[in-house]
């Protein structure tokens, strides 16, 4: 069954009753709840022992699944003790609409929750498909925080069994903050990847593998959620149709291998030094046989996205041909008076404080943001229509963008998109826009905080549970907060 089953009458047969695709979500009336108790602890997914971030004592991390227009609670407990590290938690790709405050991002919707504190995330599941959640503190979902987060939805294309999410995901055996320590050496030392894994395992038992039958369809939930790479993913002698990147049904289309960057994620069906494999098998196949692989060739495209042309939105949305503001973003990569290479967006670069929150300062009128100028704050008053030109230059490009639109009737519309080295000759560009219909403030990474309608914020009463977060004495009152990077 394609979706949550309850004990309650059915509209129209389905959870989500009539509601059709690509309008805003139904009100199913039922609220999914969930209970996590953060910790760390030991846990070995490759055969080396790692000290990783678990819930409720386990790893991987559990799935969190509901039907389009449930109300998702999860509440959150922060029981990490054997260090002073706060967490939050971020949904990602949901539109948090009417909810940006539990959107999980430190600073920019809440302060992280203290060691000892328990914080409750309340919202609609908005958007249908699978993708993930995962901390939203510094690097620390490298350490394990991370999880598969499904919205079951109407079916687009038939299939007969759904075989679930499939996280494909870089490893590394030092912890994240051992990584963050290295990055600000000088020189600089990059990290390097030990291992890929598949749902938190990489030697797989094929007692659990995926049983299939001949000539049947099966549906695969594809979810990046590295932290260093992106993936490339085929099944031997199998054709993918893809119908879905980011929450975003497309046009179907069949290819061998499909390329998943960070935090991508591609429904039904590496840039790292190992290969994962899962072992796929069908009735009455020999299980105990040695396996082997002959998987597809591909040719490099140097990690860039699959061409855009592919993935055309099945629910047609025309942007406007003029959008009331652009805004133009340069990155960069310079060194600042330590020394130390840092990003720099507009030759800014981003620190959170993590005993403030936005929404807290809209809330209370202060929307000038002069004495944190590092929050790199664009606050677009009351435009309608927002596009973002990004340029980067690192490490040497030049030119402007020329205003070349890839279908522009229907561009794609997807929560992340890999930007590639800019060079002299072939200059690297983001071109994105939206309508300012989502009050709230929302990051874009990376480093950069993008504010809409601060006038419309103030219209929506914030929970007081959120000025309880950035309570300094809570936080960072008792203990210093090891932040060496941005905290984002």
């Amino acid at each position: 069954m394609p979706w949550v089953h309850e004990l309650l009458p059915l509209s129209a047969g389905y959870p989500w009753g009539n509601t059709m695709p690509g309008g805003a979500p139904p009100n199913t009336g039922v609220t999914r709840s969930y209970d996590f108790t953060v910790s760390r602890g030991i846990k070995s997914s490759d055969g080396f022992q790692k000290d990783v971030v678990m819930v409720n004592d386990q790893f991987p991390w559990p799935l969190i699944e509901a039907n389009w227009g449930d109300m998702i609670e999860v509440t959150v407990t922060n029981n990490i003790q054997n260090s002073s590290e706060g967490l939050s938690l971020h949904w990602h790709g949901q539109p948090q609409k009417l909810s940006p405050w539990y959107d999980g991002v430190p600073d920019v919707s809440q302060c992280p929750i203290a060691l000892g504190k328990t914080f409750t995330y309340s919202f609609r599941a908005g958007s249908f498909g699978s993708s993930w959640y995962h901390s939203h503190v510094s690097s620390q979902y490298t350490d394990g925080l991370y999880g598969p987060l499904v919205i079951y939805r109407p079916i687009q294309l038939p299939y007969d069994s759904d075989l679930g999410p499939i996280q494909l995901s870089d490893y590394l055996h030092r912890s994240y903050m051992e990584v963050l320590n290295g990055a600000f050496q000088r020189p600089m030392v990059f990290p390097h990847v030990d291992n890929n894994i598949i749902n938190g395992k990489v030697f797989y038992d094929c007692t659990e593998s995926a049983d299939t039958k001949h000539g049947k369809t099966h549906q695969l939930q594809l979810i990046n959620t590295g932290s260093e790479g992106s993936q490339k993913f085929s099944i031997d002698g199998h054709f993918l149709a893809i119908f879905a990147y980011d929450y975003v049904p497309v046009k179907p289309y069949t290819t061998t291998v499909v390329t998943l960057d960070l935090d991508l994620l591609c429904s039904n069906l590496t840039n790292t030094n190992s290969n994962a494999l899962e072992a796929i098998y069908y009735q009455k196949a020999n299980t105990s046989a040695v396996l082997s692989t002959t998987p597809y060739t591909w040719e490099s495209n140097s990690g860039a996205n699959d061409p855009l042309p592919q993935t055309v939105p099945y629910y047609p949305l025309t942007p406007l041909a003029s959008p009331s503001i652009t805004q133009n973003v340069l990155i960069t990569v310079g060194l600042n008076a330590s020394s130390y290479a840092l990003f720099y967006v507009n030759n800014s670069t981003f620190r959170a404080n993590y005993n403030a929150s936005l929404p807290l300062l809209i809330y209370a009128e202060n929307t000038s943001y002069e004495y944190e100028a590092e929050w790199n704050v664009y606050n677009f008053g009351n435009h309608t229509s927002i596009r973002v030109v990004l340029q980067n230059i690192c490490p040497r490009g030049h030119g402007t963008w020329n205003g070349t639109v890839v279908n522009p009737k229907n561009p794609m519309r997807r929560d992340t998109h890999l930007m590639m080295p800019g060079t002299p000759d072939n200059p690297s560009y983001l071109v994105l826009e939206w309508g300012a219909d989502n009050p709230g403030v929302w990051p874009l990474h990376c480093h950069t905080s993008l504010h809409e309608r601060p006038d419309l914020v103030k219209k929506h009463q914030i929970p007081y549970v959120m000025e309880q977060t950035c309570d300094r004495a809570e936080y960072s009152g008792s203990y210093i907060v090891d932040q060496i990077d941005s905290g984002l």
